[in-house]
């Protein structure tokens, strides 16, 4: 593995080939590592070039450069610095990548390069979380900027790298001498029997070999030799999920020590809690694991409070759901008002046309039936030419269509207004389906017209010709 104090290992990620170029640029290749690159950049895969005292690789996009992330550490030789591109299309984009790396790489330091304002800070948060390890980094760039950029997040690496490997070593320092306490219990017996935090030894079976009142209690049991004589196998008797204790004895098989490891308990009175235990392994002269000695604590009235706030955060967002929904239903029932006032208002105004339809017909009707019956006068036929008159059939011939029209329209919008809601609300299926997006956009902006059609202009250019896609069709809406 190479020296943690002169690892000097950039990755370019980036799916424009420029980029890889003007980063050459910027460390001043000489004109070998020039040929070097332009031969690289014109092959599909990755390259890797030595410029300016560090080793610079290249990937053009988040799937290649989370597999060379992979291979570069399982080899010993992990990369310092990142500097990644936001958009990649069409894989994953650079805050993804950035997150599958850092689940590889915890110690990686990540450059976000980008001209455009894809993901704002508080987006950024979420999905990574706050941390040290990223900067922000805005085209066009500064080649001074970057390289001091490589040069100060390499150091920094470099000093964690170093500052891990004291840590660690204090660690194994501090694991032996808790060992040296815990052997010299004839010394510290005041402090072990008094002390509130479990104190214990196990064999790598499961047995308890040792136990202070204090786990005894945390256990359910009056006394330490009352739980040592009961318990012969801690997984099964202790664990309220077995496997748990074996995924317990894996990890100090591999790593030798554990901090915080948290498990539910099952207490021999019948109850239940949740401890959290620190342990390390004790080696015989063979290297061979002799046993486990650490510390529990009972955390039970702590893991109580996390599922009390996380319940009351549950409630608190579906406070805001219930929120959002009202505005969103207050929103669809304004955009229904509105077509059901001018189909109302055209109804009343068809009603009232029909009544005086209804009188110019029953007048013409009484003028026929006199003109059969040889009745017909003078007197009559002025009589029915003045009806007519003041009902101004003219109007209503010309604006009855143009009313029962508009209603139709109306009653179309409110159909598709109701058909949306009922397409946006639905729940979706768990898995995947074809969905045809441009429908599903279509029917997303007709529910939200009330959010924006007083600040904005809306305008859909939808391709005819885009296949069904396979997603979740609630998530997506």
């Amino acid at each position: 593995m190479n020296d943690t104090l002169t690892n000097r290992r950039l990755l370019i990620v980036d799916d424009n080939a420029a980029i890889h170029e003007d980063f050459r640029k910027i460390f001043g290749t000489a004109e070998e590592e020039t040929d070097a690159f332009e031969a690289a950049a014109f092959k599909a895969g990755a390259f890797s070039l030595n410029i300016d005292g560090f080793d610079i690789d290249s990937a053009y996009q988040g799937k290649e450069a989370l597999e060379r992330v992979c291979e570069e550490k399982a080899k010993g030789i992990p990369y310092t610095v990142v500097f990644m591109d936001v958009r990649m299309p069409p894989g994953w984009d650079g805050i993804e990548t950035t997150a599958k790396l850092w689940a590889a790489d915890p110690d990686l330091q990540v450059v976000i390069c980008t001209a455009y304002s894809d993901y704002s800070w508080e987006e950024m948060l979420v999905k990574l979380g706050r941390s040290d390890r990223l900067v922000i980094l805005k085209k066009p760039f500064d080649p001074i900027e970057v390289r001091q950029l490589a040069d100060c997040l390499t150091k920094k690496w470099q000093f964690l790298q170093e500052s891990k490997n004291r840590m660690a070593e204090l660690e194994r320092l501090v694991a032996e001498r808790t060992a040296e306490i815990v052997r010299e219990q004839s010394r510290y017996k005041a402090i072990f029997e008094n002390s509130p935090v479990g104190i214990f030894q196990t064999s790598p079976e499961g047995r308890v070999l040792c136990a202070n009142p204090a786990l005894a209690r945390m256990a359910g049991f009056h006394s330490p030799e009352e739980m040592a004589r009961e318990i012969t196998a801690i997984g099964p008797q202790l664990y309220v999920d077995p496997p748990r204790r074996e995924e317990f004895r894996r990890l100090m098989e591999r790593d030798g020590i554990v901090r915080d490891f948290e498990f539910e308990v099952k207490r021999h009175d019948g109850t239940r809690g949740t401890l959290s235990l620190t342990a390390f392994t004790v080696r015989n002269e063979d290297n061979a694991a002799s046993h486990f000695e650490g510390f529990t604590l009972d955390v039970t009235d702590r893991k109580k409070a996390e599922l009390e706030r996380q319940e009351l955060e549950v409630q608190l967002r579906h406070a805001q759901k219930m929120e959002s929904v009202g505005r969103l239903a207050a929103g669809i029932a304004h955009e229904i008002n509105t077509p059901t006032q001018y189909v109302g208002d055209n109804t009343r105004f068809i009603k009232d046309s029909c009544t005086a339809f209804r009188t110019a017909m029953e007048a013409l009707e009484g003028l026929l039936k006199a003109a059969k019956d040889n009745a017909l006068t003078a007197d009559r036929i002025a009589e029915v030419e003045e009806i007519l008159a003041s009902i101004d059939m003219d109007y209503l011939r010309s604006e009855v269509p143009v009313a029962i029209e508009q209603s139709l329209e109306g009653l179309d919008r409110i159909t598709k207004i109701v058909s949306a809601m009922k397409e946006f609300s639905h729940p979706g299926s768990q898995e995947r389906s074809v969905v045809d997006l441009n429908r599903a956009i279509e029917t997303t902006v007709l529910v939200a017209r009330n959010e924006w059609k007083h600040v904005a202009e809306m305008k859909l250019d939808l391709d005819s010709s885009l296949p069904a896609v396979s997603c979740f069709v609630g998530e997506f809406n």
